[in-house]
């Protein structure tokens, strides 16, 4: 499930995002933190996107 939400967002999901989002959707309260860990674990890493103005 988390993978699949992370992919789902283009891969631009940290686990901030990731936590708030994951948590709406299944109504489970998991820290960042957790969510940060279990990332970690997974091999899960922000692709980091740079705008120019």
């Amino acid at each position: 499930m988390l993978y699949d939400l992370w992919v789902k967002n283009r891969s631009v999901f940290g686990a901030a995002k990731l936590a708030h989002t994951a948590n709406k959707i299944d109504g489970v309260d998991i820290g960042r933190d957790q969510y940060a860990r279990l990332m970690r674990q997974l091999g899960i890493r922000v692709i980091r996107r740079m705008w120019k103005d």
